[in-house]
């Protein structure tokens, strides 16, 4: 049974050895089709939590009082999410994983 968290993949090696730097392979379910996962190195977490300045959140509030798509806070989410798994990323890499698996 697998566990959720950082899994170091086998298949991915051989490539990784002739660069510096890789890509960590990150996936929603529990593996990651055609790779074999052999050891689990822990959870890791990207977390990014963001806000936007007084004067754009009144903005916002009065422009989705009269209706109208808010892009300010839409933006704002995604620059977060973006964030958040850069850093996910990134702890990967530190723990020496390929791979992260079941990424919520």
């Amino acid at each position: 049974m697998l566990r959720k968290g950082v899994l170091r993949l086998r298949n991915i090696r051989r490539f990784c050895t002739q660069e510096k730097t890789y890509r960590v392979l990150l996936s929603t379910r529990d593996s990651i089709v055609g790779k074999k996962i052999v050891m689990e190195l822990g959870l890791v977490a990207g977390v990014s939590v963001q806000a936007k300045s007084f004067f754009h959140d009144l903005w916002s509030r009065l422009r989705g009082f009269f209706g109208g798509e808010v892009t300010t806070y839409g933006d704002l989410v995604s620059m977060s999410s973006h964030t958040a798994a850069e850093r996910l990323i990134a702890e990967a890499k530190r723990r020496g994983a390929h791979g992260v698996v079941a990424v919520r």
